[in-house]
């Protein structure tokens, strides 16, 4: 991978936010009672994707940030503040002004509260790329550093980190550690034969770890948190290192299956298709995130049927693309709503 994105990561992550879509559909899209029971933690489908997507996002997060650590911290803190912080403002301010307007209720209190509890992914990508950057000046990248940290979160009251930003932060890490090592290199002396062993094992502990994947298992249901009183402290270490091993096996799997189907649609149509997704991937996820709870979860829908899985998942990215479209078509809401990115 060369110091320009290539087609290769922005296929990674158009094929990453199509699975947030469907998973999220999946969710909310199956109807009330599948929403409430949590019967969908129990769908194949979707413990294939949530066993591994937002991971994965993390992943070539961190990849893609170490191309900027060389610049100054205040480079770096300003465009990252401009990049997520000032989107997720301005999106829940919409959303917010737009809830009032329709004569929902929304005290002062909640109304500034509610924008350290959304949209979670942009947070912990925000933390993410601070913690990297401490660690880089003060630490010099050294690896006890990045352990010392990740053993730290183990320790911090869900309420006070949740147990997905534990969950998805180390990926951060380790993406901009491999891209920081040159580790691609040492793949690529390695041989054909020992590729193709090294991928047969890691595919078989990702889908074993995967078959024995219990619902209580996912970091939106089990606390990371060590000193918790729902569960025992070597219960909780279990749970955290069964989902990071799984997700970091299925991160493996995923990448080498892309990297395999850029090869075979690089410059086709369905390559360029979905490396837009990967483009506009920023508004795709905050119009997902919005549409669940007010869209999806309101459908007259009470069974779980894949055809009607990807109608809705055909709809919200049409839905993100038009959004995506207008606040694109002037530099003001470009830079307010999308970050800057577009044009």
């Amino acid at each position: 991978m060369g110091k320009r994105r290539n087609n290769y990561i922005d296929i990674v992550k158009g094929v990453a936010i199509i699975l947030v879509v469907i998973g999220h559909c999946f969710q909310f899209g199956t109807g009330n009672t599948n929403f409430e029971t949590g019967a969908f933690f129990s769908n194949p489908v979707f413990k294939f994707i949530y066993s591994f997507h937002m991971p994965l996002f993390m992943l070539v997060s961190g990849y893609l940030f170490h191309y900027s650590i060389n610049r100054s911290t205040h480079d770096i803190i300003k465009g990252k503040l401009t990049g997520i912080i000032l989107p997720l403002i301005s999106w829940h301010t919409l959303y917010q002004l737009i809830c009032i307007c329709k004569g929902d209720t929304i005290s002062l209190n909640i109304f500034f509260l509610s924008y350290f509890h959304t949209l979670w992914f942009l947070r912990a990508l925000f933390y993410s790329c601070i913690i990297v950057l401490i660690v880089n000046r003060i630490f010099k990248d050294s690896p006890l550093a990045y352990i010392f940290v990740f053993a730290a979160m183990l320790f911090i009251p869900d309420n006070r980190l949740p147990s997905i930003f534990v969950f998805t932060m180390p990926f951060f890490c380790l993406g901009y550690l491999f891209n920081k090592s040159n580790a691609i290199r040492l793949f690529d002396k390695t041989s054909l034969t020992c590729k193709r062993l090294t991928f047969t094992i890691i595919s078989l502990v990702y889908f074993l770890l995967l078959l024995y994947f219990k619902d209580n298992y996912y970091a939106y249901v089990t606390k990371s948190c060590l000193i918790n009183s729902d569960n025992t402290i070597f219960y909780t270490l279990f749970v955290d290192a069964y989902r990071f091993l799984t997700a970091l096996s299925g991160c493996i799997f995923i990448l080498v299956l892309l990297w395999k189907l850029h090869q075979m649609v690089n410059g086709h149509a369905i390559a360029k298709t979905i490396m837009f997704f990967s483009k506009i991937s920023l508004c795709i996820y905050i119009v997902n995130h919005y549409t669940n709870e007010t869209v999806l979860l309101n459908l007259p829908i009470e069974t779980l049927n894949y055809s009607y899985i990807a109608i809705e998942t055909v709809c919200v990215l049409m839905l993100s693309y038009l959004f995506y479209y207008a606040f694109n078509s002037t530099k003001l809401t470009r830079f307010m709503f999308l970050g800057g990115r577009g044009k």
